[in-house]
């Protein structure tokens, strides 16, 4: 599951920069910190 989600990351953050658009940043951290608290725990 780490694989996706680094992919997901890696395109959320891609959507972000491209679009600025502040719901993509959200969904980046939102991700990130499920990452960190379910797999790094």
């Amino acid at each position: 599951m780490l694989y996706d989600n680094a992919l997901l990351t890696d395109a959320l953050c891609e959507a972000w920069l491209l679009t600025g658009e502040a719901r993509y940043a959200v969904a980046v951290q939102e991700t990130l910190g499920f990452l960190e608290r379910d797999d790094f725990s």
